[in-house]
């Protein structure tokens, strides 16, 4: 546990994950897959969507397990291991600014880390997902930048249920 604990630093770091290969892009259903599975494992709590014209960007806060993404364990008695994940995918490339700037078409970031990197396991759940070799960029945290606006040009996905029944075939019985 002290070992542990030694890993968390006093600084605050911004932590992303980017793809080794930088023209890569990757599906909304891989996304939705990496967004499924942080959700399953409590590493992220409820998730807001913002949609831009060819860009799409999730924000979440941290959930009950978000110390696994970066450590085995115990959670560290801190208020809360990050400040806020951002994911974010689209057609045009978008530039991060870490030690260089970085031309991305999909990212994983980790904003106001208490922890100096990610564990390795999330970045093999990463590439094992979105079929990405990740990068892991760190520099000193600064100031949460605001949100991305949604521009209007599309809509929100709405995921419905559909009726389970619908769409069947085969035979009604009726009892008489």
């Amino acid at each position: 546990m002290a070992d542990e604990l030694s890993a968390v630093s006093d600084q605050l770091s911004d932590i992303v994950m980017i793809s080794k290969n930088a023209g890569q892009r990757v599906s909304p259903q891989g996304i939705a897959s990496v967004i499924r599975h942080m959700i399953g494992c409590s590493y992220i709590g409820r998730v807001e969507e913002v949609r831009q014209e060819g860009w799409t960007m999730f924000y979440a806060q941290p959930g009950p397990n978000a110390h696994s993404l970066f450590a085995e364990g115990e959670a560290p008695e801190v208020d809360a291991v990050f400040k806020e994940v951002a994911i974010g995918y689209g057609a045009k490339a978008q530039v991060l600014d870490y030690d260089a700037k970085v031309e991305v078409y999909v990212f994983v970031e980790f904003r106001g880390v208490v922890y100096g990197t990610v564990h390795g396991s999330f970045t093999e759940k990463l590439h094992g997902i979105l079929y990405i070799k990740p990068a892991v960029i760190t520099r000193p945290h600064v100031i949460l930048e605001a949100h991305v606006e949604a521009d209007g040009t599309e809509p929100v996905a709405r995921h419905q249920r559909r009726d389970p029944n619908r769409g069947r075939t085969g035979v009604a019985v009726e009892d008489l």
